[in-house]
């Protein structure tokens, strides 16, 4: 998964972005050593967190599959590149796939 400031700054806009910057190598530092270390239950809660906000949604929030089908096609309708020529639109237009897929993904129960 990318790291989730990326996904975030996408998601939120530049301003998010900008305040990342000064950070980033000690940031993807942690994040590295995050994905190394952190057991496979935490890295599957952080990237549904990472998800649920690209799509609108708080990261504690537990929408139903309608709630995440309507918010991903608000995003498509407003986001989507014929629409609209902002870069970080089209950047969250392209996160939103992704993010609806893995939410609406049926989980398996060991």
């Amino acid at each position: 998964m990318g790291a989730p400031w990326e996904l975030l700054a996408q998601a939120v806009g530049k301003g998010l972005a900008d305040k990342i910057k000064p950070n980033e190598k000690r940031l993807n530092d942690a994040w590295d050593l995050f994905q190394r270390y952190a057991p496979p239950d935490t890295q599957a809660a952080v990237q549904r967190g990472l998800d649920l906000v690209v799509l609108g949604f708080l990261p504690n929030d537990t929408p139903n599959a309608d709630q995440v089908v309507t918010a991903y096609r608000e995003i498509a309708r407003t986001c989507h590149p014929d629409k609209t020529t902002d870069p970080a639109a089209h950047a969250r237009f392209v996160a939103a796939g992704p993010a609806r897929d893995r939410l609406l993904a049926p989980t398996s129960k060991g």
